[in-house]
């Protein structure tokens, strides 16, 4: 029997964000919809015209950056000074003053942003995920994983479905299954997928099992989008000793 001690989620490494938000023309209700993510918890992923902060070749900046744009996290907002805190990635060798965590008003916010498509992103956006074992025989045991749509309290963008979900499960020594991938066909906001495996035990169990789900989410922000979305979990078992349960994210 498999001892439960400590439970992790977070997102998948490769997989994308979720829209939240598309190009708004009215800059005070942009601001306030971004002030709501933030409040929420919820950091969120812009791109910004590089402007004059970032020093970079003209073939760069008029062929793809002045398109593109610089991707940065805003993770904060101060009412009193009416700015946001903003995690940069610009690397201070390649010039500029623009880097680490840094300050930028409101109104910059709003001016800065690349219109041409989709302009913030909710970080992480994972599909909901949880685990659990149950004990179904002395050295069995059942994994079951239950899938959700990522669910955002304030996001403007519907995430319709997820399709073609799929997910694997990697075991620490000393356990073993038949099929350590398994499928599923819709998952949506209304409904949850339920996937399971059954584990034998093989020996003595100190480590973690490690879970991967991914599948392609499909909505609109309000054009029709497709990305795929994944979150990952990590569940540490032990074939002895009993502990109580912790849970906690993934960074």
């Amino acid at each position: 029997m498999l001892n439960v001690r400590d439970i992790s989620t977070g997102a998948l490494d490769g997989a994308g964000l979720l829209p939240i938000g598309s190009y708004d023309p009215f800059q005070p209700r942009f601001i306030a919809n971004l002030k709501e993510h933030l409040a929420a918890g919820y950091s969120v992923v812009v791109r910004l015209h590089p402007g004059v902060a970032y020093p970079m070749p003209d073939n760069d900046l008029v062929h793809k950056v002045d398109r593109e744009g610089h991707v940065v996290a805003v993770v904060g907002y101060d009412d009193d000074h009416d700015t946001f805190l903003i995690g940069d990635p610009w690397r201070a060798e390649w010039g500029g003053d623009r880097h680490g965590l840094t300050t930028l008003t409101a109104q910059d916010m709003a001016l800065l942003l690349c219109n041409s498509t989709a302009c913030y992103a909710a970080m992480p956006a994972p599909m909901t995920m949880s685990a659990r074992i149950e004990a179904v025989g002395p050295t069995t045991n059942q994994l079951v994983v239950t899938v959700g749509a990522p669910r955002h309290p304030h996001a403007r963008c519907e995430l319709r479905s997820i399709t073609d979900l799929n997910a694997s499960i990697k075991l620490p020594a000393g356990l073993a299954c038949e099929q350590a991938r398994q499928w599923a066909g819709l998952v949506t906001p209304e409904g949850d997928a339920e996937l399971t495996w059954v584990i034998e035990e093989r020996g003595p169990v100190d480590g973690e099992i490690e879970i991967a789900v991914a599948g392609l989410g499909l909505g609109y922000d309000p054009y029709p989008f497709t990305d795929v979305v994944g979150s990952r979990a990590r569940i540490a078992v032990r074939s002895v000793l009993d502990a109580p349960v912790r849970e906690r994210q993934l960074v």
